[in-house]
């Protein structure tokens, strides 16, 4: 593996041991990149299941990019646009149900006795959310925001029809307007 024959790695093997740890933890992260490089060829070449797979990631807590697989399906294959859209769509909109799963597990005493959030707080953003949270649900298609509105939504016990309807169609216009942006951008 040529990182690992770098002269920085080789500087970092001949001084001190504390100072080894930091250029450990820093191949690591070298490491982990060169993985991910990987990962990404190897989902854009399974094609749709490929996709799915980078959407549903995107979609749940791991910080993932479908629209890198996204992009190199819609610009580099003969693919149909059309099941592009409607597997990223679906991958996505079901990591992010993922999400609001977990908060649905959640209870109010961990969030009390974890966050040291005053009760009073809580109960208060608990009758707003539960109030107009419902309508949050269409922006899950936000970037890592999606995500806390997800556990949000699942947590204070949003209508979950509502709730995974308004994410579908949020993810839906996500991934339509980056397709078409690349097509009229490409093409």
């Amino acid at each position: 593996m040529p990182f690992l024959k770098s002269k920085s790695t080789k500087k970092c093997l001949s001084q001190k041991k504390n100072q080894l740890h930091i250029c450990a933890y820093g191949s690591f992260f070298v490491i982990l990149r060169c993985q991910t490089i990987i990962t990404m060829e190897t989902l854009i070449g399974l094609g749709y299941l490929g996709l799915f797979i980078a959407s549903f990631l995107a979609g749940s807590f791991v910080p993932f990019s479908s629209e890198v697989v996204l992009a190199a399906l819609v610009l580099k294959t003969d693919m149909n646009v059309w099941w592009l859209l409607a597997v990223a769509t679906a991958g996505n909109w079901l990591g992010e149900l993922t999400c609001y799963w977990i908060g649905h597990l959640g209870k109010m005493e961990w969030i009390e006795r974890w966050t040291k959030v005053n009760p009073d707080k809580l109960h208060q953003w608990e009758d707003r959310i539960k109030r107009y949270g419902v309508w949050l649900a269409f922006f899950s298609f936000v970037p890592f925001l999606g995500n806390v509105i997800a556990v949000g939504c699942g947590y204070f016990r949003c209508s979950f029809s509502l709730s995974a309807l308004l994410m579908l169609i949020g993810k839906f216009l996500r991934y339509w307007v980056i397709i078409y942006g690349m097509i009229g951008l490409f093409f």
